[in-house]
């Protein structure tokens, strides 16, 4: 059962309670008329950052949710379920490992999710936070973090850092290049 330590040390005074999917308040009026899904047609635009303060796992997920066949390959578990379990993949340390986990969520005293959601009632961007926040033993334990460290949980992909600032005394532009191309080339 979810607990403070599933939020950990920090102050996150707006978690009032652990609520199923189904029972968190639609954002807006448009969201109202929609079900819960896994997701669909996921955008960058749809992520709206919670109380985290976890951004660097944010704009990696951000980042992915722009080749759906990426989530698909995350999202072992592809419906909406009554049992509240889903089955979760990112790759920690190097080693992609499958978490389970189930559908209460952090939210405030008015019912609305505490941390990261998704516009439009997907629940993919919930799901992943919070698979990550169980591999990395809290969710105050995902406010530090790197770009490079999220794209590699999300996509299992080896992650490197390009200074594209040309007034920058050791950038080369032809090396730049160079590694652009051969990165295309290595897909």
């Amino acid at each position: 059962m979810p607990d403070q330590r599933s939020v950990g040390q920090g102050s996150f005074d707006s978690v009032h309670h652990w609520l199923r999917i189904s029972e968190i308040a639609p954002r807006s009026h448009e969201d109202r008329k929609l079900e819960w899904t896994i997701f669909s047609s996921p955008d960058p635009s749809d992520i709206q950052q919670g109380a985290l303060g976890n951004c660097w796992l944010i704009a990696a997920l951000a980042l992915v949710s722009e080749r759906p066949r990426l989530l698909e390959h995350i999202l072992l578990t592809k419906e909406v379920n009554k049992e509240g379990a889903y089955l979760v993949r990112i790759c920690h340390n190097g080693l992609w490992q499958a978490t389970i986990i189930d559908d209460h969520f952090p939210a405030t005293k008015h019912k609305q999710l505490v941390f990261t959601q998704a516009k439009r009632r997907q629940l993919y961007v919930p799901l992943i936070e919070k698979a990550c926040a169980k591999v990395f033993g809290s969710y105050a334990n995902l406010r530090r973090g790197n770009m490079q460290e999220g794209l590699q949980l999300l996509t299992g992909a080896p992650c490197d850092h390009m200074s594209l600032n040309a007034a920058d005394p050791t950038f080369d532009n032809d090396l730049t290049w160079s590694q652009l191309i051969s990165a295309c080339h290595a897909k």
